[in-house]
C-alpha cells in the first residue's frame, strides 16, 4: 500500500494550486479532485471521497470542451456510483452507473470495452437491489462484448462468467449457472495455474451451485479445494478463508459430519471477530450456525451460549436484523424446550 496521507496532501495542494492559477470550476482542478477522491475512499472517508467525486462530475459537466456526454463525466460517475454501492445507496449507483452506460455508447459506440465495463457495473448494482432479470441482460451483454473484442478464452472474462453464473443462480437457473462456473474454472486454471485464488473463486461458486443441486459430495470436494487453495495463498486473505470455511461447515452439516462443521463453524467464528469486532451481526451469524450444530451434537450449554451471546448482538439493531432474530429466538425456544427450561 502507497503513502496515503503523503497522496493526499499533494493532490489537496494541487487543488489549491489550480484554484490559483486558474478557477475553482477548470478541469484540473476536477482531475485533481477525482484523485484525491480516490484516495480518501482507499483511507476509509467515504463521505469526503464522496463530495470531491461529486465536485469533479459538477465542474467536468460544465467545463468549457466537456459537457455532459464527455467521457470525463462517465469515469466521474463511475467513480461515485463504486462509491455509493460502499455505502449501500444502490438506487443512487444504478443511477450513476446507467448514465456512464449512455455516455459511453454514445462516445464509442455499443461494442466498446468501456461499454462492457459500465454494463457490468450496472449489473452489479441492479443485483443489490434484487434485479436479477436485468442483472443477467448486464452481464450477458459485457460478455458479449468481452468475446467480439478478445475470443472465447480470453482470462478477463472469467470473472465476467462467474458474475453471470451468480444471476444464473439467483434465478434458479442452476445448470445454467453450473456450466458459467465450470467455463471460468478452465480458463482460470489455464491461464493461472491450479492455485491461484482465482481458481479457488471459481470452485467456491461452482460448490455452491452444486449443493444447491444436491450434489453434497462434489460441492464438499469444491470447498474443500478452495479452503487450501487459499489458505496456500501467497497473501492468504481472511474473508475468503472464512467464505470457504463456511459453506465447507454448512455442507458437512449436511452430510451428517458434526464434528467437522462444528470446526469449520469455530474457525469462520474467529475469523469473522478479527475482521468485524466482537459483537456484529456477521459474529451472530456464525454463533448461530455454530450453535445449530453444537444442540445436534447434544452440547445443549454451548448452544445455549452460542444462541444467547448472537441474541444479546442482534438485539442491539432490532430493526436490520428482525429476520435473525426470530431464527435465534426459534432455536433458543427449541433448546428450552428440550432442557425442560423455559
Amino acid at each position: 500500500m502507497g503513502d496515503l496521507a503523503g497522496a493526499k496532501t499533494c493532490f489537496e495542494q494541487l487543488i489549491i494550486l489550480d484554484e490559483r492559477l486558474f478557477s475553482p470550476d477548470y478541469p484540473d482542478v476536477a482531475t485533481a479532485a477525482s484523485n484525491l477522491g480516490r484516495v480518501l475512499q482507499d483511507m476509509g472517508n467515504l463521505e469526503g471521497a464522496k463530495r470531491h467525486f461529486e465536485r469533479a462530475l459538477s465542474i467536468h459537466k460544465t467545463a468549457y470542451g466537456f459537457g455532459p456526454k464527455h467521457p470525463a463525466v462517465a469515469a466521474d460517475l463511475s467513480d461515485l456510483g463504486r462509491l455509493l454501492l460502499i455505502l449501500r445507496d444502490f438506487a443512487g449507483a444504478k443511477a450513476c452507473f446507467e448514465q456512464a452506460l449512455e455516455i459511453n455508447e454514445w462516445v464509442y459506440g455499443p461494442r466498446h470495452m468501456n461499454v462492457a465495463g459500465s454494463a457490468g457495473e450496472l449489473g452489479r448494482s441492479l443485483r443489490f437491489l434484487g434485479d436479477y432479470q436485468g442483472t443477467r441482460a448486464c452481464y450477458e451483454r459485457q460478455l458479449s462484448i468481452e468475446e467480439f473484442t478478445y475470443g472465447s478464452e480470453h482470462p478477463s472474462m472469467a470473472l465476467t462468467l462467474n458474475n453471470l453464473g451468480l444471476a444464473l443462480q439467483d434465478l434458479g437457473l442452476l445448470s445454467m449457472a453450473q456450466d458459467h462456473f465450470e467455463r471460468a474454472l478452465t480458463i482460470d486454471q489455464k491461464a493461472c495455474g491450479p492455485d491461484h485464488p482465482d481458481v479457488a473463486r471459481d470452485l467456491n461458486n461452482l460448490g455452491s451451485v452444486l449443493r444447491e443441486l444436491g450434489d453434497l459430495p462434489q460441492a464438499r470436494q469444491m470447498f474443500s479445494r478452495a479452503l487450501e487453495i487459499n489458505e496456500n495463498a501467497e497473501t492468504p486473505r481472511s474473508r475468503d478463508i472464512a467464505t470457504n470455511a463456511n459453506n465447507l461447515g454448512r455442507v458437512l452439516y449436511s452430510l451428517e459430519d458434526l464434528i467437522g462443521a462444528k470446526q469449520c463453524f469455530e474457525r469462520v467464528l474467529a475469523i469473522d471477530k478479527r475482521i468485524y469486532g466482537q459483537d456484529t451481526p456477521e459474529v451472530a451469524t456464525d454463533l448461530t450456525n455454530l450453535g445449530i450444530v453444537l444442540y445436534d451434537l447434544g452440547d445443549l450449554q454451548g448452544a445455549r451460549m452460542s444462541y444467547e451471546h448472537a441474541l444479546s448482538i442482534l438485539e442491539k439493531t432490532p430493526v436490520e436484523n428482525q429476520t435473525k432474530l426470530a431464527k435465534v429466538r426459534k432455536h433458543l425456544d427449541r433448546l428450552r424446550t428440550k432442557s425442560g427450561n423455559k
